[in-house]
């Protein structure tokens, strides 16, 4: 299921990159817009990115980065660990933990064909900072899956994705229950070099030649 997660994940911010000159003040239209371009670019792109892992990549790194709110999201993987780390500490974990997800993501990339959405009407917001917003996914010979991106409003008052919920399972909370305990129990140091390793098989992964 987790993998699961992290294909749908994967699928609906790749297309946040096609609109990335553009910051977004209303988290509805942010998730609209971008969703409305990525089954397309992913049609499109399907036969150079899969003749060119690393440029899979290359484009996660210049594209799906800047929508996704990664410091924010290992902060709260951190937790109330955070408080006895280091700056250096935290800094590196973040940068392994931000690179652990976009490895993850770029090794799910070749799940996605015919998919569609539907999004759930609207909620008024107000001044709040972090919003859910629905989703229905909708493939062929499956039953709808019920997804909801949580966003965040940045100090500069843009939005940016931290979180996605599928069928009722945070891909947040579910790292959270993993390295958070790892962290309690081994230490920050341990924690940051097995993302570390991970991060090293997975970019061998995304290039076909490991598993």
């Amino acid at each position: 299921m987790m993998q699961r997660i992290l294909q749908l994940a994967l699928m609906l911010v790749m297309g946040m990159g096609s609109v990335q000159a553009k910051d977004y003040t209303d988290p509805y239209e942010m998730m609209k817009q971008v969703a409305d371009q990525a089954f397309t670019r992913l049609s499109q792109e399907r036969n150079e990115l899969d003749s060119d892992p690393v440029k899979v990549r290359q484009l996660i790194d210049e594209e799906l980065l800047p929508y996704i709110d990664y410091k924010y999201a290992a902060y709260k993987v951190m937790g109330v660990h955070a408080r006895k780390t280091t700056r250096d500490q935290r800094d590196k974990f973040t940068a392994e933990f931000k690179e652990y997800m976009l490895a993850t993501f770029a090794s799910a990339f070749d799940k996605y064909t015919d998919q569609t959405l539907e999004f759930a009407p609207e909620k008024p917001y107000g001044n709040a900072k972090i919003v859910a917003i629905d989703v229905k996914l909708i493939e062929k010979q499956r039953e709808p899956v019920d997804l909801q991106f949580k966003a965040r409003k940045n100090k500069k008052g843009n939005w940016k994705v931290f979180d996605l919920v599928a069928e009722g399972i945070s891909l947040l909370a579910s790292q959270q229950a993993e390295l958070g305990g790892l962290i309690r129990q081994q230490g920050i140091d341990s924690v940051t070099e097995q993302l570390a390793e991970r991060n090293r098989q997975g970019i061998v992964a995304t290039t076909g030649q490991s598993q």
